[in-house]
């Protein structure tokens, strides 16, 4: 599981560089949680609400700390992608984040019925996402690093599977991708 994981992120090519310069690109694969909080700090504090790129970035860097389980980082991630999606409904990243924000969000609900609910949900705007978007790299990246995590009785297995492969083509066909 950790080899398909590393090789999604392997496929993407990501690089980080200064604060000062951080791009969408250098956020996807940044899970250092006390650099992530000083990017989270330093963004939410200039943050106009009407931002869609900063509240896509906050998002994203809310859910990268879901991802290593941060208490409350999932909900967050998901008020902020929710925003950013509700001013842009046309970007498909913001949606795939935020079908993986909603199954984290039931991973860390203590509810059982909303558990199975909120990740259902999220599976399903990840799947949207991908259909609308079949070729972005990062949408696909997104799914099938989802399609890991969650409970083997979602059946996403064989979606990481193809995802996999998917991104080990375009890798192939597209050098430096």
């Amino acid at each position: 599981m950790k080899q398909l994981w590393m090789t999604g992120v392997f496929v993407l090519g990501l690089t980080m560089s200064c604060w000062a310069q951080m791009d969408l690109k250098q956020l996807y694969d940044l899970r250092d949680k006390s650099e992530l909080l000083e990017f989270i700090g330093k963004t939410e504090a200039k943050l106009d609400p009407a931002d869609v790129k900063k509240l896509k970035m906050l998002g994203i860097a809310y859910h990268n700390l879901a991802t290593l389980k941060m208490k409350g980082a999932s909900a967050k991630a998901a008020a902020y992608l929710q925003k950013a999606y509700a001013l842009s409904p046309h970007d498909d990243e913001v949606l795939a984040f935020l079908g993986s924000s909603w199954t984290m969000v039931g991973r860390d609900s203590w509810n059982v019925l909303a558990k199975t609910s909120d990740v259902n949900q999220g599976i399903k705007m990840i799947d949207q996402a991908v259909a609308q978007s079949p070729d972005n790299i990062v949408v696909r990246t997104v799914r099938m690093n989802n399609s890991l995590e969650v409970p083997a009785f979602f059946n996403r297995k064989d979606m990481a599977d193809k995802d996999l492969q998917y991104l080990k083509k375009a890798q192939k066909e597209t050098p430096g991708v």
